[in-house]
């Protein structure tokens, strides 16, 4: 009867398409809503013919996870929910936060309901994405504005040679042209990056 009342009381989050529901023994995953199957990626059939094994999806570093939980399920008849991924049958990982609850206690079985944290995944590496891009455009633009002074002060400079008549030899005036044109390439550059990132005002 305890168990009968167990399967009732799971019977609403079976019907979840957003959340897994599991049900295993030591050896397989005997039950399995359609939320859980399309996480996992195999068909109900497929689970039937045993080829849903707990040990197989678990990658190695979790398996102590799963001992503390069996553990707690023998002794308490439930888990305290923790995080864990599964290896789906394409070979990626999916992570999760899972919590079980004791079905039978010989030989052991359980159920487990499995939430999704691949969106919560995706969030945080686009909100890590988004700050390094961030870090990435105030640092450009404070190298941009560390070279706007210099640059200028290199334009007066060969300004400056070019009018002195010591100097101002067929040469020596190729060479100011040159570099007045270098230095002309590199402010339109920084200029272009400080208009980029928003700052060509400052």
């Amino acid at each position: 009867m305890e168990n009968l009342s167990i399967h009732e009381s799971l019977s609403e989050l079976y019907k979840s398409a957003d959340l897994g529901l599991v049900m295993a023994d030591m050896e397989r995953v005997f039950d399995a809503n359609e939320a859980a199957l399309q996480m996992f990626g195999f068909t109900r059939a497929e689970m039937h013919e045993g080829k849903l094994n707990w040990l197989e999806l678990t990658p190695p570093e979790y398996r102590q996870l799963d001992e503390n939980a069996l553990a707690q399920l023998r002794e308490f008849g439930t888990c305290v929910p923790f995080e864990k991924e599964f290896v789906l049958r394409d070979g990626t990982r999916f992570p999760f936060i899972i919590g079980g609850v004791r079905l039978t206690q010989q030989p052991l079985s359980w159920a487990a309901y499995l939430l999704s944290l691949r969106e919560n995944r995706r969030i945080a590496s686009v909100e890590q994405s988004a700050r390094d891009l961030k870090a990435k455009t105030r640092l450009i633009n404070h190298l941009a504005h560390e070279l706007n002074n210099p640059l200028a002060g290199l334009t007066f400079v060969i300004h400056l040679l070019g009018t002195r008549q010591d100097v101002a030899t067929d040469d020596t005036k190729k060479l100011l042209g040159t570099a007045s044109q270098l230095v002309e390439r590199i402010s339109a550059t920084v200029q272009h990056v400080l208009v980029a990132t928003g700052n060509d005002g400052v």
